[in-house]
């Protein structure tokens, strides 16, 4: 609570500050446009926060329901996606897709699998400092198929691997920006109830991968 409470107090502070000093007229012009934009970011900051501490509540309650259909992984993945392509471009960051034409069947939560995919490519942005990204389905082991998504950033420190997916745990600080630390939790818990699993490495760059088994 302790964490999570500064994790909501900070951007609070800056966007009350912020938006105190355009009330006040204090800043006009460019620079009040500006701090409307940083304000902006601060709230967007505060609503993540507030979104993954709902969604880890009730995942530990057992109050997230998901509901599992056949689905093509290729299309799926691709259509989440595209969403992100203007905001990679505004960013100049580099991006590779490398999916299949061909229908990839698995059976998951199509939300709960963007609500995952999304943790990942919104983390390349805001602490690898990466300015590359590369996104392909491979074949897993046994009967699975894998997701991977990597980048050539700052990568993540050895000791830090084995904690990554742990509740609250945040990695290298070297990997900076804001967070709750509940990202790859939760991001685990949904692959987990899916039947899949998450792994990560970091040898350059990070990256991380969803298996999932493949429906006949």
């Amino acid at each position: 609570m302790v964490n999570l409470s500064h994790d909501v107090r900070a951007p609070l502070t800056t966007l009350l500050g912020y938006l105190d000093a355009i009330h006040r007229g204090v800043v006009t012009g460019a620079e009040r446009d500006a701090c409307l934009e940083t304000a902006r970011g601060k709230a967007c900051e505060l609503k993540q926060t507030v979104d993954d501490l709902f969604t880890w509540s009730k995942l530990q309650a057992g109050e997230e329901s998901l509901s599992l259909q056949d689905c093509d992984l290729a299309e799926l993945t691709r259509q989440r996606l595209k969403d992100w392509v203007p905001l990679w471009e505004e960013s100049r960051l580099d991006y590779e897709l490398e999916l299949p034409e061909q229908r990839v069947a698995v059976r998951l939560d199509p939300d709960a699998y963007g609500r995952v995919l999304n943790n990942l490519v919104s983390n390349v942005l805001r602490h690898s400092r990466a300015t590359r990204l590369v996104i392909r389905l491979l074949p897993g082991p046994g009967h699975t198929v894998a997701l991977q998504v990597s980048d050539n950033g700052v990568g993540i420190a050895p000791e830090a691997l084995p904690h990554l997916f742990d509740r609250l745990y945040r990695a290298d600080p070297s990997r900076s920006g804001p967070g709750s630390g509940l990202g790859l939790d939760i991001a685990r818990q949904l692959v987990e109830r899916m039947g899949g699993r998450i792994e990560a490495e970091s040898a350059p760059g990070a990256a991380f991968r969803l298996f999932f088994p493949q429906s006949e």
